[in-house]
């Protein structure tokens, strides 16, 4: 812990001394790492930006939601398996025309695959894409384990 706070102090130093591009640099050589090591700070990966998800599962359904601001309906797919759900796309950015004096928002292609906790049908699905919010809804097939009463 103490070698989180001298680092963290460090970076609020190079901060104050205009050279954080120093940091930055090193946080993304840490890669996907870097949140569990220093927390509140983000990074982007060499393989670019993936959507955060949530899942749900009840006997009778899976929801899968994932957040993909900025992301069009035409520039979205989504494909599903027994066990997992597949999330393709493209997130354009309205600034990567321009010169931008900053550019901390991801643009380019994506894909997130869900590892889904039980087998679902894939003949059944539906997908939504509202408020950049993609809600993805999936009949849960009973478990492979059954339960036997021994008598």
């Amino acid at each position: 812990m103490m070698q989180l706070d001298k680092i963290k102090e460090w970076m609020a130093l190079a901060e104050q001394c205009g050279d954080s591009d120093f940091w930055t640099s090193m946080m993304e050589s840490v890669g996907s790492s870097a949140p569990s090591v220093m927390p509140g700070i983000k990074s982007r990966t060499a393989a670019g930006w993936s959507p955060a998800v949530d899942i749900v599962v009840s006997a009778d359904e899976t929801i899968v939601w994932a957040e993909l601001p900025g992301v069009r309906r035409d520039d979205l797919h989504v494909s599903v398996t027994r066990d997992s759900v597949v999330i393709r796309g493209f997130k354009h950015s309205p600034a990567a025309e321009l010169q931008p004096y900053a550019a901390e928002r991801y643009a380019g292609a994506f894909e997130r695959t869900v590892k889904l906790p039980g087998s679902v049908s894939t003949d059944i699905v539906s997908a939504k894409l509202q408020d950049g919010v993609l809600v993805v809804r999936l009949k849960t097939l009973l478990s492979a384990e059954a339960k036997v009463t021994v008598e």
